[in-house]
């Protein structure tokens, strides 16, 4: 299971995208399905691979920022989806480690050696693969070479038959 998925806000009030996902947290019941956590998709992703998010949205990883947001959260935060190629990347997610949040590898055109060091060392997870990422070329391999022969990486698929072609969800 992954935890609902949200997506940041830009301007003075960029931790305002918390909100419906605490209140949801704050609102659990003792029966029933129960939120996991939030998965943070954003705002540190590659512009050239940002999917459906709108471009005013993005930004450049920052340590302090994420401070602010896992403050924010109140320890809700379980995933970031950020793009390992971006500068700083790499230190907010060995903040996000430390913090007990899992960094995952996404909407980013990283290379194929760019994505295996980051699946190596501080990024466990991927999202979404096969979608806003540079594809299986043979002679560049990109994101989706590297998920693919990673050994410790764990890859999320979006299923539906929409996102991805049934022939490569077979070959993940």
């Amino acid at each position: 299971m992954v935890p609902p998925t949200t997506r940041p806000m830009c301007g003075p009030r960029r931790a305002g995208w918390l909100e419906p996902s605490l209140r949801m947290h704050s609102c659990r019941k003792e029966a029933g399905a129960q939120p996991l956590g939030i998965h943070l998709e954003g705002p540190y992703l590659d512009p050239e691979r940002r999917g459906a998010f709108p471009p005013e949205l993005l930004r450049e990883p920052n340590v302090d920022e994420m401070e602010d947001y896992l403050r924010a959260a109140k320890g809700y935060i379980r995933i970031v989806t950020l793009a390992p190629n971006l500068p700083y990347s790499r230190s907010v997610a060995r903040r996000l480690r430390k913090a007990g949040v899992l960094a995952s590898l996404g909407h980013s055109n990283a290379s194929y050696e760019e994505a295996t060091s980051a699946l190596s060392e501080d990024f466990p997870l991927v999202t979404h693969v096969f979608n806003a990422m540079s594809g299986l070329h043979h002679r560049k391999p990109g994101v989706v070479g590297a998920v693919l022969t990673s050994e410790k990486a764990m890859g999320m698929l979006i299923c539906d038959g929409i996102h991805v072609h049934p022939a490569a969800e077979a070959c993940s």
